[in-house]
């Protein structure tokens, strides 16, 4: 076989086309962005919800990635661990997502306020979206302390105007609150 004047072997050419076949084909890799998360999967009565979240999760970002228009380079990958429920896991597994993993773009979770109290303020050193679909407590309206931090929910204090309208219709005089006493609940 000849190539501008050059004589090429078979074994030559078939290198050529098989380097021309994967720098094409590494030209068409997309370049994956990672979104790390908790929730309590392994939490007997929330199963049925956390199963839901992690497939609305899923779905969400394969429709991105399917899509031409936004993110034509990147591919959204989910990266989502069981926190059992449990703060001091849930901080265990962002710690181990930050250091061992890929490196993370954003944050799903955590569901709870509790596990949230403890990953949000660590989460905001690495300038984290942190995106909680199930955290209500007050304290993450403080933007200074929590600036990367959202939820989709509204938060505990809001239902405080529907209590009062509760007692005021029934007419009740006397009204006893059970809480929690955690510093979730102190706002």
């Amino acid at each position: 076989m000849m190539l501008n004047g050059s004589r090429l072997t078979t074994a030559t050419y078939h290198s050529w086309i098989l380097l021309y076949i994967i720098t094409f084909h590494i030209s068409l890799a997309k370049f994956p962005l990672y979104i790390g998360g908790t929730y309590p999967k392994s939490n007997v009565y929330l199963q049925q919800r956390m199963i839901e979240l992690e497939t609305s999760a899923n779905l969400a970002i394969r429709d991105i990635n399917l899509r031409t228009d936004i993110l034509e380079n990147y591919e959204l990958r989910l990266n989502l661990r069981d926190d059992k429920s449990d703060k001091i896991v849930a901080g265990r597994v962002f710690v181990d997502q930050v250091l061992y993993g890929p490196q993370l773009i954003a944050l799903l979770g955590p569901w709870l306020s509790s596990s949230a109290s403890i990953v949000a303020p660590i989460a905001r050193y690495w300038n984290l979206i942190q995106i909680s679909t199930g955290a209500t407590s007050t304290q993450f309206s403080n933007r200074i302390e929590y600036p990367y931090f959202y939820t989709g929910l509204i938060t505990d204090i809001t239902y405080n105007l529907m209590r009062v309208s509760l007692v005021k219709h029934f007419g009740w005089r006397r009204v006893a609150i059970l809480y929690q006493a955690d510093i979730l609940f102190d706002n």
